[in-house]
């Protein structure tokens, strides 16, 4: 039957899988394909928190990147692509207070909550736990990549907490855990930068495509430059970035695809401030920034994968601006097609003749068979 206000549900639900680690069952929930559950995140290396090999270097492996899920899917295909505000029913779960007003600069100060063994902890606890019961080597993990690894994490934990408060154990302690161990052996480990790490090292073109999220607006044009100030990041790092004159517009008027938690796919951006390599949690790292341009920035999906993107994505036509920057790639639709067409000026008389393919082809061989005559003509005469 229908539910309140009209709305139909929708008839299929595919089912969220949690991440297998060796010895480990799966368990087909919503709520541990989001976050939820403590056996995520739970184990030494020797058991079901590490994947018993070893990478580059000696160090032990903690995390087998979700390897063992052979059928993850995208975010939106779980709730048949509606958006967190478009799903039916009203949430189960009470969300926390810190939680439903979590930002990016609050996110450092939070503290998981360990049920487990009832206890709270900050990034400083959670880098002694990783090490101590998971097998994180102490030089590899570094107390300030620790702090802002702990960040990003907590913050896109608690996002997918508010939109889906089925999943509020998220933002608990065994899911931040597992997604630190995620990120120190995909990053640490098997060295696999992101891209603004990538770009601030000056290894990938700033002007590469990739999705980003706006995670705060630091500036509404109101400077002496009247341009708008964002922090973008790929999910790993964050990154200044500054609008040009259509974007800061669009800004200040309120624009859907521009605000705080919107991710946003940018193309054709400049990196500004330095022409050196800069690690991306130095203090050098605050004085670069992303310059963007209106036809190189685009609203992406709300499931988009946060990142570098493989291909340029055409803009179509009509939505570019002449004062907005470079585009990477348009589109653009071809009415009509005209065959070629070739005019001909006689420079004695100026009189213009116009020919198509045929009748240029048929003049081309008389001028030739013209020529030749005349060549033959100079050599009997020089004979």
């Amino acid at each position: 039957a229908p539910a309140p206000g009209g709305f139909k549900p929708p008839a299929r639900t595919k089912q969220f899988n949690p991440p297998i680690r060796p010895g480990a069952r799966a368990v087909a929930s919503t709520a541990s394909r989001l976050g939820r559950g403590g056996g995520t995140g739970t184990g030494g290396t020797g058991g079901t928190g590490g994947t018993g090999r070893t990478v580059a270097g000696g160090a032990p492996s903690v995390h087998d990147l979700f390897a063992s899920r052979t059928d993850r899917e995208r975010l939106g295909s779980f709730f048949d692509y509606l958006k967190p505000g478009e799903r039916p029913g009203a949430p189960s779960v009470v969300l926390d207070p810190q939680v439903r007003a979590m930002s990016a600069d609050t996110a450092v100060g939070y503290r998981v909550r360990d049920e487990a063994n009832d206890r709270v902890l900050d990034s400083d606890d959670v880098r002694a736990v990783m090490i101590s019961e998971h097998g994180c080597v102490d030089r590899l993990l570094e107390p300030d990549w620790c702090a802002n690894a702990y960040r990003w994490t907590v913050w896109t934990q608690s996002c997918v907490a508010r939109a889906f408060p089925d999943a509020a154990d998220a933002v608990k302690a065994p899911a931040v855990i597992d997604r630190m161990l995620y990120r120190y052996e995909r990053e640490m480990l098997r060295a696999q930068r992101p891209w603004v790490r990538r770009v601030l090292e000056r290894d990938t073109p700033a002007k590469s495509p990739a999705v980003l999220c706006v995670v705060a607006i630091r500036r509404f044009g109101a400077g002496p430059d009247g341009r708008a100030r964002l922090e973008l990041t790929d999910g790993w790092y964050g990154i200044d970035a500054v609008l040009d004159a259509g974007l800061t517009s669009l800004l200040r008027a309120g624009h859907p695809g521009l605000h705080v938690g919107a991710k946003v796919l940018v193309q054709g951006a400049e990196l500004r401030g330095s022409l050196e390599p800069v690690p991306p949690l130095s203090k050098n790292a605050k004085d670069l920034h992303l310059a963007l341009h209106f036809n190189g920035v685009r609203p992406a999906r709300w499931d988009a994968r946060l990142g570098s993107v493989k291909r340029r994505v055409a803009i179509p036509l009509r939505t570019l601006r002449p004062d907005g920057g470079a585009c990477a790639s348009a589109v653009v639709y071809v009415e009509r097609v005209y065959p070629c067409a070739f005019v001909e000026t006689d420079k004695v008389t100026g009189k213009r003749t116009h020919r198509g393919d045929r009748a240029e082809a048929l003049a081309r061989d008389r001028w030739e068979r013209a020529r030749d005559a005349e060549v033959d003509r100079i050599r009997e005469e020089g004979t």
